[in-house]
């Protein structure tokens, strides 16, 4: 080191990193003091000594690379891509970045290496690893080549891989062939001018899995600056959940409508309905029109407050609504001081919609309303069946009572009650048949709809 300049020697010595100079045969020729303070030992007791002192692993594959260094020496850095650790007086490991260069001098080759401490650093990366494994969303590291540098656990579990087969690849196989085009400007562009941003702002984003599959994705970009230069770190969200929620939302909102539109031509076309029926029952004057009218409207009334309850706004389940109905008329026409009438609900699991659920209702309101007029005079008493089945493609109504059977001509034109049984019949375009023997049975069979399947 004598032969060296003053102001060499002076700058080795200030150096803020740890530097030693090394002979041809590997001894250590000078440190200075950070080197000192970076491995425990002072400089008295490092001159003199093997480099390989300071060196962890094994010797002689160090004095192999040393000796292929001196036979072609050059300034670089000494293990390139692999990780460096030099061994402490107490023995433990210190993880460094060495930098090599030759020195000539009075004949002599001398080898200049600067060391440079990376605890804090590795501490840091490890830090960093540790935040980045822990995040909830998928994190990635990718280099201005678009080589992926880092991943975490939840980008293994997004695209199927595992992060051995990711690092090192290029980001462009994770995209779906039809994204791939381009996508080398769109990274150049981000490196030129990085900044925190979403990515593809506006646009879908999709993912291409392992298996081939596409994944709807939201991503976040970062730039951080490192040791290797501008890196960028992406935050990957799977959408997909999110996506079928929105489409769910969406799908509801245009259901919703269609049916706000339709409840409003049902509801006007209700009270064109409420209308005509007064309208027939003044023609009609009789002790007991009001209270068949206010029947008739509650009948269609009850059908709205079972659509909705339904939650569907759409269709009714028929057996619950038969039920609530013939409560109602049970107990608007129970004669206080007559037996008994006993109303039996037998319905298979039937939904109908608005457009054939009121006109049902309306038909069943009369038929039970006449059961209660007319099939048990006095104070008589006996049972009403009310019956609703699937047969194939239709519908089959049915109102039966063990009553005194219908009184001649009742069930022809000129009853205001079964002249609107009749007129229903035909607006459901059905079948409608009236039959005698043990009291009245009246049947009234229609073709059923998509919605009369039993699926609520």
């Amino acid at each position: 080191m004598d032969q060296l300049p003053d102001f060499f020697q002076e700058a080795f010595r200030v150096a803020p990193v740890g530097m030693l100079v090394v002979d041809g045969r590997g001894v250590i020729v000078d440190v200075n003091r950070q080197l000192e303070r970076l491995f425990g030992y002072s400089r008295e007791q490092l001159l003199g000594q093997p480099v390989e002192l300071l060196v962890d692993g094994l010797a002689e594959s160090h004095r192999s690379q040393r000796e292929a260094y001196l036979a072609r020496p050059a300034p670089r850095p000494m293990g390139a891509g692999r990780d460096l650790f030099g061994r402490h007086r107490d023995g433990h490991r210190v993880p460094v970045e060495i930098g090599l260069t030759p020195l000539a001098a009075a004949g002599t080759t001398w080898v200049l290496a600067s060391v440079v401490d990376l605890t804090e650093r590795k501490r840091a990366d490890e830090q960093f690893r540790l935040a980045i494994e822990a995040a909830p969303n998928g994190m990635m590291l990718v280099n201005e080549e678009g080589t992926i540098v880092l991943v975490n656990q939840q980008i293994e579990q997004l695209f199927g891989y595992t992060r051995d087969e990711l690092i090192g690849r290029s980001v462009d196989e994770l995209l779906p062939a039809r994204f791939r085009h381009g996508h080398d400007g769109s990274r150049r562009s981000f490196f030129a001018q990085p900044r925190a941003r979403p990515m593809g702002a506006g646009r879908e984003l999709f993912g291409l899995r392992k298996d081939g599959r596409e994944v709807p994705v939201e991503i976040g970009l970062s730039p951080l600056q490192t040791a290797r230069g501008v890196l960028v770190l992406s935050s990957i969200v799977d959408i997909t959940e999110r996506r079928h929620a929105r489409e769910l939302l969406q799908a509801s909102l245009t259901e919703t409508e269609t049916l706000l539109k339709e409840l409003h031509h049902r509801a006007k076309n209700n009270l064109q309905l409420i209308a005509s029926l007064l309208d027939l029952a003044s023609a009609a004057p009789g002790p007991d029109v009001l209270r068949e009218c206010r029947d008739r409207i509650n009948s269609i009334a009850l059908v709205h407050e079972k659509l909705y309850q339904s939650g569907t706004f759409a269709k009714i389940e028929l057996s619950d609504y038969l039920r609530t109905l013939s409560e109602q008329v049970t107990f608007a026409w129970t004669r206080p001081e007559g037996a008994p009438i006993d109303v039996r609900i037998e319905a298979e699991d039937i939904f109908l919609p608005l457009d054939r659920a009121i006109p049902c209702g309306l038909v069943i309101n009369e038929l039970l309303t006449n059961a209660f007029k007319h099939a048990f005079p006095g104070a008589r008493g006996g049972t009403v069946w009310v019956r609703a089945v699937r047969e194939g493609a239709r519908l089959h109504l049915s109102v039966e009572d063990d009553g005194v059977g219908m009184a001649q001509g009742v069930g022809r034109a000129g009853h205001i009650g079964l002249e609107l049984v009749h007129a229903l019949a035909r607006q459901l375009r059905g079948e409608l048949h009236f039959g005698g023997g043990r009291g009245t049975h009246v049947s009234l069979r229609f073709e059923g709809s998509a919605h009369d399947d039993g699926t609520s």
